[in-house]
């Protein structure tokens, strides 16, 4: 806490010293969790706890922007609860993760060109919960990067047509990557109307070790493919299909099976009244190693299902409530045991 007063003394300075070009925004979202004893830290990840409520700072930013011309400096600085221990976490996280800070030129009507630390391209849910209709990500949204360190290129055909390719640091999970190997992607969107359509491609030299059954196991290389279509206000479908490559048992030395992780999401709103609207998000994940529920069960075929119903409220222009149920179910395979459980959470989100 004792670097985050300073900083927000900073940022307001700034604020109040903006110009016509410079822009400066934030929001907070503070939540009150109810359970069956596990406390989520992360977007769907949990630690145990007691059952019962919660309350968290569950996620906040400053987003500071600056244009002059064709060129634009961005910086978002996110904060949350500290997330380490659940019987400690009195504090705030600063720019621990999710963080950008990058600059954006168009060259002409036909190119863009970013260079910096960004939002990943791949998936369709963003990085604040201020963006969607629910208390919190989905389980899908744990699949992808949270942002990507590197260059982008971006080719804007028409107004219909965008590809864009990136070069960039690899095992982005949302914090500043040092390794020398660097990934490479590809991105084509499609718009007409109110229809988007996205097909991404990112080659990536992820590296790690994880244990299964008193096995350990290392991984290295390996693709991810995302695939995006829906009507805006209407339906959203995002695809995803994770491919590692390489994997093998470290201590026999011997090569495992490889298995891809796959997941599958439906985002459906489903109508408007006079005071809030309703919407529904149905998700399915497979083999998710990353998954703190199923990294112990990725030898069984592990799968995990997530329902989400959420209700969200406008009270003004700047705050705005909701209220979600999860439905959790998950299936560990043949020698394990399926779980059901539900969540729920109301959450307070102020904006400006």
């Amino acid at each position: 806490m004792k670097t985050f007063v300073p900083v927000v003394i900073i940022l307001f300075s700034s604020f109040c010293q903006a110009s016509a070009d410079t822009t400066v925004n934030g929001y907070l979202d503070v939540q009150a969790q109810a359970g069956h004893g596990l406390i989520e830290v992360q977007d769907n990840v949990f630690l145990q706890g007691e059952p019962g409520l919660s309350f968290s700072v569950y996620q906040g930013a400053f987003e500071f922007q600056h244009r002059h011309g064709q060129h634009r400096m961005h910086i978002d600085i996110p904060f949350h609860q500290t997330r380490t221990n659940p019987e400690n976490n009195n504090n705030l996280d600063l720019a621990t993760e999710r963080a950008q800070a990058y600059i954006s030129s168009h060259v002409g009507s036909d190119w863009e060109w970013t260079v910096g630390q960004f939002d990943t391209l791949w998936g369709y849910e963003g990085n604040d919960t201020n963006t969607i209709h629910y208390r919190n990500l989905g389980i899908v949204y744990n699949v992808t990067p949270n942002t990507n360190t590197g260059f982008l290129l971006t080719r804007i055909y028409s107004h219909r047509y965008k590809a864009s390719l990136f070069l960039g640091n690899s095992n982005q999970t949302g914090k500043q990557s040092i390794q020398k190997e660097l990934e490479q992607g590809v991105q084509l969107q499609y718009k007409e109307d109110n229809m988007f359509a996205k097909v991404g491609v990112l080659f990536n030299q992820r590296k790690g070790k994880y244990s299964v059954n008193g096995r350990l196991y290392e991984y290295e290389q390996g693709a991810l493919v995302d695939v995006q279509w829906g009507l805006e206000d209407v339906f959203a479908l995002n695809a995803i299909y994770v491919h590692p490559d390489n994997r093998k048992v470290l201590h026999e030395g011997q090569t495992a099976d490889t298995k891809g992780t796959y997941g599958v999401m439906f985002d459906l709103p489903l109508f408007d009244m006079d005071q809030g609207s309703w919407a529904i998000r149905l998700e399915w994940l497979r083999n998710d190693r990353t998954n703190s529920y199923m990294s112990g069960y990725s030898g069984n075929d592990s799968e995990l299902s997530k329902t989400s119903l959420g209700y969200k409220t406008q009270i003004d222009e700047f705050l705005s409530l909701k209220a979600t149920a999860d439905y959790f179910t998950l299936n560990v395979g043949e020698n394990g045991r399926d779980n059901q459980w539900l969540e729920g959470a109301i959450a307070a989100i102020y904006e400006f």
